[in-house]
């Protein structure tokens, strides 16, 4: 039987493989893709935040009501921390109070691992102690924007006075109302830049 013979037509076929120009598109491709993927699982990650933190907020409102509930003020100074008292109290949901538990210094966390602290607060200079504030740290400006979205929006608790956010600290003079709903265009404007870390601050009547 006679051979056939190779053409270099065929050996060229049976050796042909990915150039370096394949190879490059292939992985930019993929590069690309995996780009889209972390995107999209940071945003779920930040909306995920968002919620629980909101719900951290929820939750401690209505504790710290519930055990204010025969009372018609908290007895300290307008401004003064009682969370080391809330803690101790388990207003708190357990996944904010920090590793090793209450203490003096920063008992609770919230989602972005930043101090939360609750102090007492007043509606008017005639009722003291009647409201209390709930501050929260180390927000990125997605988390910050979301938050105060979420906490002024139309499904807003009845008893919030005040909501602001940013870079500093936000600080509650005695009778200052926010304007509700926050907007989105108002949140961004309070919230500092991706780099940035920030506050949001809360001010409740004790009495819903």
């Amino acid at each position: 039987m006679q051979k056939k013979k190779s053409t270099p037509q065929a050996n060229a076929k049976r050796h042909t493989g990915f150039t370096l120009t394949e190879i490059a598109v292939v992985l930019s491709i993929i590069g690309l893709i995996l780009g889209v993927v972390w995107v999209a699982a940071a945003s779920v990650n930040s909306n995920q935040r968002v919620d629980t933190t909101i719900g951290q907020f929820m939750t401690a409102i209505q504790s710290i009501r519930g055990l204010y509930s025969t009372s018609s003020s908290i007895s300290t100074t307008d401004g003064t921390s009682i969370t080391f008292n809330m803690c101790s109290a388990n207003i708190f949901p357990s996944n904010m109070i920090a590793s090793g538990g209450c203490s003096a210094t920063i008992p609770v966390v919230d989602t972005w691992n930043g101090a939360v602290t609750v102090a007492s607060a007043s509606i008017s200079t005639a009722n003291t102690g009647d409201a209390f504030s709930i501050q929260m740290a180390g927000l990125d400006q997605n988390g910050c924007v979301g938050v105060l979205m979420g906490l002024g929006g139309a499904t807003r608790d009845s008893g919030l006075l005040y909501l602001s956010g940013g870079t500093t600290a936000p600080t509650y003079t005695v009778g200052t109302v926010t304007t509700f709903p926050i907007s989105s265009t108002t949140a961004t404007s309070l919230c500092g830049n991706k780099s940035s870390s920030n506050y949001v601050m809360g001010v409740f009547k004790l009495k819903g």
